[in-house]
């Protein structure tokens, strides 16, 4: 039988056709027993084949459907209706007047049932947006990190090894003043004494300025070592943010299988 054969080719809507054509045979009752089963076996395949035939229907988004021309495999067809498809690939294209066509390359297998949103509306209009300033780029911003870096680590050693000997000089001072209060000619009388000599404020001044010297030696050392960090930060290359891409899945239900489709074409 020839629609056996379509059926076997996958193109199950003329087989279907070829089906109901033998059921559509008008028959008498006299008619041969050959007939008359062939009409019942053709109701038995029609039946076993109507649930495997795949279905597509397509939504238009935004577009309003009287300005939207659609067809599938170059036949139209009406958006928001069901229609019966052979399995396999198809071509779905939608035309909008004035704008150029979009064409979609849909595969739908056995029993799928595809459901394709198509947005054919134009984007809406956007504001022109205000001049702003040029935002800072990251390669200029790693390039004043480098530079401010490099200064401040310089400044910073600089001026750390420069109060480092300052603080050196005043602590030998101090432990010469020490020295010679131990070895004064009134040993007796001592710094925390009322009757100190003025040696002993000259001790505590010097003793002061020492631990101020060390402290903005400290200090320098710290902004030098920021500013380290800073050029070694500017040197070392990042990778770049990834590129968003867009997602497509299939559309998968309960009993339902086939591809779906969305977005702003």
């Amino acid at each position: 039988m020839a629609a056996r054969s379509c059926e076997r080719l996958g193109r199950l809507i003329e087989a279907r056709s070829l089906y109901q054509r033998v059921l559509d045979e008008p028959l008498a009752a006299t008619a041969p027993r050959a007939f008359q089963q062939a009409q019942a076996d053709a109701k038995a395949e029609l039946a076993a084949l109507a649930p495997r035939i795949p279905t597509l229907e397509v939504a238009l988004g935004r577009t309003q459907q009287g300005a939207v021309e659609l067809t599938l495999d170059g036949e139209r067809i009406a958006p928001a209706k069901t229609v019966d498809v052979d399995p396999g690939e198809h071509t779905l294209s939608g035309v909008v007047p004035g704008r150029p066509p979009v064409n979609r390359t849909i595969r739908l297998d056995e029993r799928a049932k595809g459901y394709i949103v198509l947005d054919l509306a134009p984007p809406p209009a956007e504001a022109r947006p205000e001049r702003s300033a040029p935002a800072t780029s990251g390669d200029d911003l790693r390039k004043s990190l480098f530079i401010g870096g490099g200064v401040a680590a310089g400044v910073g050693v600089i001026a750390g090894t420069a109060f480092t000997l300052l603080y050196s000089g005043k602590a030998d001072d101090a432990e010469n003043l020490r020295q010679q209060i131990r070895s004064g000619a009134a040993p007796e009388r001592y710094c925390p004494d009322p009757r100190s000599p003025s040696i002993c404020a000259e001790l505590n001044d010097t003793v002061d300025t020492q631990y101020v010297f060390a402290n903005v030696a400290l200090g320098s050392f710290i902004l030098g070592a920021a500013g380290v960090g800073a050029v070694i930060y500017a040197l070392v290359d990042r990778p770049s943010a990834p590129v968003r891409r867009a997602h497509v899945a299939p559309l998968v239900g309960s009993g339902v299988a086939g591809l779906s489709l969305s977005g702003r074409f």
